[in-house]
């Protein structure tokens, strides 16, 4: 039923920011995305809970791509994560790129 189909992600998710934070021996740099829902108020005084995706084996980047197949899954997951309203509370989502991936 299209009733069960959502919305496009890029009319429910309005901040997308791009991160980076400097590695424990401070020889090189992390990038990744964090994703906040389209209705966060980055000025309140509350705190957000998130979800940090952690890659699997091989060269993924922070969108869990190959360097030989472009699959996208984890955008797609904290896409979904941060668009859905099941959750009684809003999250944020973390993604990154592994090192020697992306811009990392």
């Amino acid at each position: 039923s299209d009733s069960l189909i959502s919305p496009p992600v890029s009319q429910l998710i309005t901040m997308k920011t791009e991160i980076s934070f400097q590695s424990a021996d401070h020889t090189f740099r992390i990038f990744g995305d964090l994703y906040f829902p389209d209705d966060f108020n980055e000025n309140a005084s509350t705190l957000l809970p998130g979800i940090l995706i952690v890659s699997g084996s091989g060269p993924l980047d922070r969108n869990g791509n190959a360097p030989t197949m472009k699959l996208n899954t984890s955008n797609r997951f904290a896409e979904h994560i941060v668009s859905s309203r099941s959750a009684e509370r809003a999250i944020a989502v973390i993604s990154y790129d592994k090192r020697g991936t992306g811009k990392s």
